[in-house]
């Protein structure tokens, strides 16, 4: 199977706001099943053209996004907000990467809830300017996970990512960011 989608938001004084942008959200999926695997892969992007709104900025990492990162974590930073500490406030983008490959794979049940396993690889990049983006500058990482399927569909996931480049660039002070490794729960599909 295959998902299209294309999201458009124009900002304008005429409609009553303060900003004056033009934003850019396209998103690829595509979904094979080969036997009893599943391979699923997406490309995002994103840009913000003009003014850009601090409520329009892109974030990645979490569990829909970047998996080598916690929750917002992959962006553009202010550092040393605060006086003599060494802090990192992550303040979003214009420019936004993602892109993804997982293998999916039943495994069995668990009495009557099925149980399976995940591995994959995920990228991704943003940045305060869509023109500072480079595809050969993402940064990448792996990981594995397990899920089960409740009540019929509702998928709970649990996720590890580590990074495989810019272990130290990106992330908050806590050490499992400083390693590398993310942990995720999720629901539903990661995409």
């Amino acid at each position: 199977g295959a998902y299209v989608d294309l999201r458009v938001t124009k900002g304008t004084r005429l409609a009553g706001g303060d900003l004056t942008y033009l934003q850019f959200t396209p998103e690829l999926r595509g979904y094979v099943s080969l036997g009893g695997v599943v391979i699923a892969a997406r490309a995002r992007a994103g840009a913000i053209f003009g003014d850009v709104p601090v409520t329009e900025r892109y974030f990645s990492g979490g569990t829909t996004g970047q998996r080598g990162f916690s929750e917002r974590q992959l962006a553009p930073l202010v550092r040393d907000c605060v006086p003599g500490a060494d802090s990192r406030v992550s303040i979003g983008g214009a420019g936004l990467i993602e892109t993804g490959v997982e293998v999916r794979r039943q495994l069995g049940t668990l009495g009557t809830v099925p149980i399976g396993a995940n591995i994959f690889l995920d990228g991704g990049d943003v940045q305060c300017r869509p023109e500072d983006l480079d595809v050969r500058q993402l940064t990448w990482a792996v990981g594995a996970g397990g899920w089960a399927k409740l009540a019929g569909d509702l998928k709970i996931r649990i996720d590890l990512g580590y990074r495989l480049n810019t272990t130290a660039l990106y992330g908050s002070m806590v050490d499992p960011h400083r390693l590398g490794v993310a942990f995720h729960l999720g629901i539903g599909e990661v995409f």
